[in-house]
């Protein structure tokens, strides 16, 4: 079945997404096997051998990642390239990333500066890459306990979006990529996030409806990457949920995914946007019921309040003299809000998620 495409434009052509029944056959199709090499989260080879039985029989060459936040530190990713021009990868030659979102974000960190750029294909196997990060073009590797610090735009020129692959994920991987589709229909309007809430219960059970949602987050993205490919002005408002969930993530120390830590720090924002706004509140209690559903069966984690401080004041959004927050405006959506260096923002958001944590 193919349900449809979306064509993103950039400032150097455009890429093409395709909702496909058979990912691995469609990327084979598209060049010869000895141009194409294979970088596969090794949890993918092994659960889904159809896959790694097709690779290996083309003849491409391939190598296994182990996808987990250390493998994007600098040295990681050093051995890893090395791996890759030990296999006499050249550069008329096309990385291929079969996997989640590290998957991605390594693979096409790796493609925009081996040979001084590669073409690259993606495969997005978790939900979380499939609704949200599959377009938008950013790679981004981690600095030691820093987030994210390094990075390249440089975007697939082909994503091949394979829903089978969700059929292996875990009900908390799932409620990760919720998550991301969440903070892009509340960005969109407050109408589109009625839409997914009014379906959130039946997103699990009912394939055609995860998969308009799953279309409905990548054309409302979209939109707004097309108008601010690099991140300098209206896309800053995609980290709604990432300044608070990126230092609740490095102060778990990535026990909470990505998405459930994005979904925390939504209702984080939400709440420290009641503080400095009272018409705010009305939107607080409509989001939050939604959000905390999202977080059913989240584990108990310890969020360390020096690691917490520490990651949210080196966000790469702040300046010198002032911290930059995306939180709710008046009429409900988020938007990018700038505070003095003094505020008691991180004070008041750690003890309210300190609350919510253990109210889960």
């Amino acid at each position: 079945m193919k349900f449809q495409e979306l064509k993103i434009k950039a400032s150097d052509g455009e890429y093409k997404l395709e909702f496909v029944d058979n990912a691995i056959e469609c990327v084979l199709a598209c060049d010869k096997p000895e141009n194409l090499f294979f970088l596969v989260d090794e949890k993918i080879w092994s659960l889904y051998p159809d896959v790694s039985n097709r690779i290996e029989k083309s003849g491409a060459e391939y190598l296994l990642i182990h996808a987990s936040e250390a493998a994007k530190s600098y040295g990681e990713i050093e051995i890893l390239l090395d791996k890759v021009l030990e296999h006499s990868f050249k550069r008329g030659q096309k990385l291929v990333a079969v996997g989640g979102g590290i998957t991605q974000d390594i693979v096409g960190f790796i493609a925009s500066i081996v040979y001084r750029g590669v073409p690259w294909i993606f495969v997005p196997t978790s939900l979380l890459s499939q609704a949200d990060s599959c377009i938008g073009s950013k790679t981004s590797i981690n600095l030691g306990r820093r987030k994210n610090a390094l990075g390249t735009f440089h975007h697939p020129e082909s994503i091949y979006l394979d829903l089978r692959f969700l059929g292996t994920l875990s009900a908390l991987e799932i409620q990760s990529g919720i998550g991301e589709m969440l903070k892009v229909h509340i960005i969109n309007s407050i109408e589109s996030f009625n839409e997914i809430a009014q379906n959130y219960e039946l997103l699990r059970s009912n394939q055609d409806i995860m998969l308009q949602t799953i279309f409905n987050s990548l054309f409302f993205k979209k939109g707004i990457i097309q108008q601010d490919e690099k991140d300098t002005n209206i896309r800053l408002v995609m980290n709604y949920g990432h300044t608070f969930g990126h230092a609740i993530e490095v102060a778990s120390q990535f026990r909470i995914p990505h998405g459930l830590a994005v979904t925390l720090g939504m209702d984080t924002a939400n709440y420290i946007s009641t503080l400095i706004n009272s018409k705010t509140v009305e939107y607080y209690d409509l989001y939050h019921p939604v959000l905390m559903a999202n977080l059913n069966g989240l584990p108990q984690v310890h969020i360390s309040k020096e690691d917490y401080f520490m990651a949210l004041l080196s966000d790469k959004k702040n300046t010198p003299t002032e911290r930059n927050f995306v939180l709710l405006n008046s009429n409900g959506l988020p938007t990018l809000q700038s505070m003095p260096v003094d505020s008691m923002i991180p004070s008041d958001s750690y003890e309210y998620l300190v609350g919510i944590l253990k109210s889960c």
